[in-house]
């Protein structure tokens, strides 16, 4: 499974659903803010490639704007034919990021499957529908 996450500086969600899902590759997807997303983004590369939770070397950065739907869309795009993804095999973690950051993915593609995306959440309300749910007490 290829993990595909939005980062932002709220890091414990990430590395909870990295240590659940147990993916084979990561993808740290960032904005250019360092405080908020791009320097959270770069510790947790540091984090997984140190600890072994993901196969060194198996965690990727990539940036994506923030704040045009448009280019996010096609940034996405780029991404998986880069790093030549299957869909099949992704899942989108929206936990971080912002609203905007989040949308382009909400929408599986077509090839996708329906449970592609993951949100991981501290309290204990009902997840979104079609996805991945951990409580602070799972």
């Amino acid at each position: 499974m290829i993990l595909l996450s939005l980062a932002s500086k709220q890091i414990w969600p990430h590395v909870l659903s990295v240590a659940h899902l147990a993916p084979e590759q990561v993808f740290l997807l960032h904005s250019e803010d360092a405080v908020e997303s791009k320097g959270p983004a770069q510790r947790l590369k540091r984090f997984f490639d140190a600890s072994g939770l993901v196969p060194r070397g198996a965690t990727y950065l990539e940036a994506v704007l923030h704040d045009d739907f448009s280019a996010i869309e096609s940034r996405f795009d780029e991404i998986i034919a880069k790093h030549r993804l299957n869909l099949a095999e992704c899942l989108v973690n929206f936990t971080g990021g912002n609203k905007l950051m989040s949308s382009p993915p909400m929408t599986p593609p077509p090839g996708a499957p329906e449970n592609s995306m993951t949100y991981a959440r501290l309290r204990k309300t009902p997840p979104p529908p079609n996805s991945f749910w951990m409580r602070s007490d799972d």
